[in-house]
C-alpha cells in the first residue's frame, strides 16, 4: 500500500476470479477491499463510507465490510453492506462476486471533463435489424459502466427521438427503457462526483441535448 499512512496491514482474505486478484485488508481498525486488475495493473481499493458504482443499482455507499450475522455458518465470505444513495434499502454483496461490476465513483475532475466536452462525445451510431440485437447492444453499454459511453448512448437515443418526432413517429420502447437506465446511472454518478444535485446535472445535460435540433 504505497503512500497509504497505515501502521499495520493484514491480508485476511485472498481470492482470484477472472483477471482480478482480490484482497480484504485490515489496517488500523479499517477494512479495505482491494481488487487488482492483473491485465491493466490497476489497484482499486474500497473502504467503509466510500462511494462506489454497483451494477445497475448505481451509486452506493459502503456502510460496512464484514460477515453479516444472518449468513450460514459455512459461508466464510466477506460481504459489503451497500446503501444505495438514490434508492431505499440495503444490499449485501459478497466481495468476490464477479457477476455484478463494482468500481469507484469517478473523480470530480473526470466528471467536469465529461460535461465540458459533452459536445465532442461521438454519437453511438449503432444500426441493427432486430430489437433483440439493439437490446443486447444497449445492455452491454450499461454493464460496461463507462461514463462516456453512457453519455454517447443518451445523446444518440435523444437524437433518434428527435428524428422520430419529426417523422411523426414514436420512439421505440427499447430505446426509452435503456435511455432511462443510462440517464439514471450517469446523472447520479456525476452528481455525487461534483457534490451537486442530480436535478442540476440532468438540467445541464438536457440543455446541451436541446441544441441538437434535427
Amino acid at each position: 500500500l504505497t503512500g497509504c499512512p497505515v501502521k499495520r496491514v493484514h491480508i485476511i482474505l485472498k481470492g482470484f476470479f477472472n483477471c482480478f486478484s482480490s484482497y480484504i485488508l485490515y489496517a488500523d481498525g479499517v477494512y479495505y477491499y482491494c481488487k487488482l486488475n492483473m491485465v491493466r495493473g490497476e489497484l482499486q481499493m474500497f473502504k467503509e463510507n466510500e462511494l462506489v458504482m454497483y451494477g445497475s443499482t448505481g451509486v452506493c455507499r459502503v456502510k460496512e465490510i464484514g460477515r453479516p450475522s444472518f449468513v450460514d455458518k459455512d459461508d466464510e465470505r466477506i460481504y459489503y453492506l451497500l446503501e444505495p444513495v438514490f434508492q431505499s434499502g440495503v444490499i449485501y454483496a459478497p466481495i468476490d462476486n464477479d457477476k455484478v461490476p463494482i468500481r469507484a465513483v469517478i473523480s470530480a475532475e473526470s466528471a467536469s471533463e465529461l460535461l465540458n466536452h459533452f459536445d465532442e462525445i461521438e454519437v453511438d451510431d449503432y444500426k441493427c435489424k432486430s430489437s433483440q440485437q439493439l437490446s443486447q447492444h444497449y445492455q452491454s453499454i450499461i454493464e460496461n459502466h463507462c461514463c462516456a459511453d453512457l453519455l454517447a448512448m443518451t445523446k444518440s437515443i435523444y437524437i433518434k427521438s428527435m428524428v422520430a418526432g419529426r417523422n411523426k413517429k414514436h420512439l421505440g420502447q427499447i430505446d426509452k427503457r435503456y435511455m432511462k437506465r443510462a440517464e439514471d446511472l450517469i446523472y447520479s454518478e456525476i452528481a455525487v462526483a461534483l457534490d451537486t444535485n442530480r436535478e442540476d446535472v440532468e438540467r445541464y445535460i438536457k440543455d446541451k441535448l436541446g441544441k441538437y435540433i434535427i
